[in-house]
C-alpha cells in the first residue's frame, strides 16, 4: 500500500529502494504496483559467504520519462553482503541525439555499529565511488552525470563523514 501510495502521489521519474524482500509475493506485487502506474523495473539481490541475501535493491523508471539502456551488479564487499545497481539512463521523449544519458546507482552501505563496521562503510563507499567510474567509461559515458543515492548509514553531515568524501 505504501509504494502505490508513493508512485500514485508522487510521479516520480525514478524511485530507488532498499531492503527490497525478495520473496516472490514482495517481487510480484512490486512489479504488478509498478507496471500499472507506469515504471519498469530492475532488481539486485544481496550476496553473501552463503549465497544469496533476503533482501536487496530496486530500480523503478517511469517509462515515459527514462529507460535504463544497460544496467550491472557489483559486489561492493562479501561481507554483510553489500551491493550497487547501477543503470545507465537516457531520458525519454526527446528528439534522437538530444537525449542525454546519465549513471544513475542505488547502494545499501553497512550501518556503522562500531570502528569495524564503519570501516567497511567506508571501502563500501570508495568501491561505489570507483564502480560509478568504471561503469561510466565502459558506456563510453565519461564526462556524464552520475547520481548515487541509497541509505549511506552515515552518522554525520555529508561535508564530514569520510566515507561520503569518496564521490
Amino acid at each position: 500500500a505504501q509504494l502505490e501510495a508513493v508512485l500514485a502521489a508522487s510521479w516520480a521519474d525514478a524511485l530507488c529502494l532498499q531492503e527490497l524482500w525478495f520473496e516472490p509475493p514482495a517481487i510480484a506485487l512490486l512489479e504488478d504496483i509498478a507496471g500499472r502506474h507506469g515504471y519498469s523495473v530492475v532488481t539486485c539481490r544481496r550476496r553473501g559467504w552463503e549465497g544469496q541475501k533476503a533482501d536487496g535493491l530496486a530500480l523503478l523508471l517511469r517509462r515515459s520519462a527514462a529507460r535504463a539502456l544497460r544496467c550491472s551488479e557489483v559486489e561492493l564487499c562479501l561481507e554483510g553482503g553489500r551491493v550497487l545497481l547501477l543503470a545507465a539512463v537516457k531520458v525519454a521523449g526527446l528528439a534522437p541525439g538530444k537525449a542525454p544519458v546519465f549513471v544513475l546507482g542505488t547502494t545499501h552501505l553497512t550501518h556503522p555499529h562500531g570502528d569495524h563496521t564503519n570501516r567497511l562503510r567506508m571501502v563500501q563507499a570508495w568501491r561505489c565511488s570507483c564502480a560509478c567510474a568504471s561503469f561510466a567509461a565502459e558506456q563510453g559515458l565519461e564526462g556524464a552525470a552520475a547520481i548515487l543515492v541509497g541509505d549511506f548509514n552515515a552518522r554525520a553531515p555529508v561535508q564530514e563523514d569520510l566515507a561520503m568524501q569518496t564521490f
